[in-house]
């Protein structure tokens, strides 16, 4: 009997220790429409966000007060449904692309909000009797270049000092760019397709790698991101699957999934060591990267559009998340201990 109680109650204690965390959002900042990008800067030590209608702001991170915003996107107010618009936070700017039938984008000044210069990419004729949009943007940490990456698969790469020159264009037979990441060291471009892969083009030389194309995804690619290494991506689709792909191999070296959940975003810890997705009924999903194994959960009450974005600052102990007309702070300090 005494050992039959002792097994129980290892049991007990193992099962326990197995469970998720259960962790509490708690409202950090406040804005006038939902918000559809949040990114920390490229130290990882400020916090920016966008909303629907092209504001972007830097946070406090210790006041929950902003330090500035911008003034709105008269495109986003003038054509609400031409299309998405995405934040890539450089050195000293911001880039937004605008919504609209064109490839076009937006400078922000990170040290006050000025809305600077506009540019926009040639449209290639095979484009110019389609409509066609951004479907994702990246940003030179060094603010040199700004590649936006087209619905119709085309990827534009522009001068920031210059929009009218230094400009290259490059195909990808990915359906449409659905999603796109630098990677740490600003080499290399992740792009998430249409048809489920990933692609890759160097962020110097524009050269597509014909040789890497990751499979396995059999909806579009919805958010990709780096391991802080450079050495795995992970990458989420429209169906909540989560795939972790060693890069020189392009081997899905791991699959997670949230099941009956539609993931929107990705995060990965700043020292690669947990993964978090947000998904569309306002959940988030906390794992190792490590063995897979799932470490907390957390759910956003009243979160309209669900976790749009979400991002760790520097020290990896707090996880910033969007949802609906609000940020919320998510402290992980005890979670995996």
């Amino acid at each position: 009997m005494t050992i039959m109680l002792a097994t129980l109650a290892l049991v007990i204690l193992a099962a326990s220790q197995d469970a998720p965390a259960q962790l509490t959002a708690v409202p950090f900042a406040p804005h006038d429409s939902p918000v559809v990008a949040l990114q920390a800067g490229r130290k990882g030590k400020r916090l920016f966000s966008m909303t629907e209608a092209g504001v972007v702001a830097e946070w406090s991170e210790k006041k929950s007060t902003t330090l500035w915003h911008s003034k709105a996107d008269t495109f986003a107010e003038e054509n609400p449904d031409a299309g998405a618009i995405h934040l890539s936070v450089g050195d000293e700017a911001a880039t937004r692309s605008t919504p609209g039938p064109f490839l076009a984008y937006e400078l922000v000044g990170l040290a006050d909000g000025t809305v600077g210069r506009r540019g926009s990419a040639p449209v290639s004729p095979a484009s110019l009797n389609t409509q066609v949009s951004v479907g994702a943007i990246v940003t030179d940490p060094k603010d040199k270049w700004v590649w936006l990456g087209g619905s119709d698969g085309a990827l534009v790469r522009l001068m920031l000092d210059n929009p009218l020159t230094g400009w290259s264009t490059r195909g990808v037979k990915n359906g449409g760019v659905t999603a796109m990441a630098l990677d740490s060291k600003a080499k290399e471009i992740a792009i998430g397709g249409e048809d489920g892969t990933i692609r890759f083009i160097g962020n110097s030389s524009c050269d597509v790698d014909e040789k890497a194309v990751f499979e396995g995804h059999d909806s579009p690619v919805g958010s990709v991101v780096w391991d802080p290494s450079g050495k795995t991506i992970v990458s989420a689709d429209r169906k909540g699957q989560i795939r972790i792909h060693n890069r020189r191999s392009g081997k899905t070296v791991r699959m997670l999934a949230a099941p009956g959940r539609k993931l929107q975003c990705l995060v990965v810890h700043p020292k690669g060591k947990w993964l978090a997705a947000g998904a569309e009924d306002g959940s988030i999903h906390v794992w190792t990267v490590k063995d897979g194994a799932l470490i907390a959960t957390c759910n956003i009450a009243d979160a309209q559009g669900g976790v749009t974005a979400m991002c760790f600052l520097k020290d990896g102990k707090t996880l910033f998340a969007a949802a609906g007309k609000s940020l919320h702070r998510i402290e992980l300090k005890d979670v995996g201990k």
